[in-house]
């Protein structure tokens, strides 16, 4: 997945998610996500994670909604800016596989 971020706000986000804490750990692992990774580069954020579980949708919803990451939301309101036509709909744009190596 890929969002743009506005310049001024990529400290603070690189800040908010350098120690995530352990409440964000636990979120994403009762979520089933693991292997969570954001890279950056300019001002594009990109999120590579692997989903382990049955049902990823009520796993996703579980996960958003959890009181923390809520917190998180808030606190990154105002952060990002249009990329694909899910903006602001989903926030993050899902990218194409274009090659994968198992």
């Amino acid at each position: 997945m890929a969002i743009r971020i506005k310049p001024e706000y990529l400290v603070e986000y690189i800040t908010l998610h350098k120690n995530p804490g352990s409440e964000i750990l636990m979120a994403l692992d009762q979520s089933n996500i693991r292997n969570n990774t954001v890279f950056q580069t300019e001002d594009l954020l990109f999120n590579y994670f692997e989903y382990h579980g049955t049902d990823f949708e009520s796993d996703w919803i579980k996960y958003t909604e959890s009181k923390i990451v809520k917190e998180l939301f808030v606190k990154m309101k105002g952060f990002f800016l249009p990329i694909g036509e899910n903006f602001p709909k989903t926030g993050w744009t899902e990218m194409k596989g274009i090659f994968r190596k198992d």
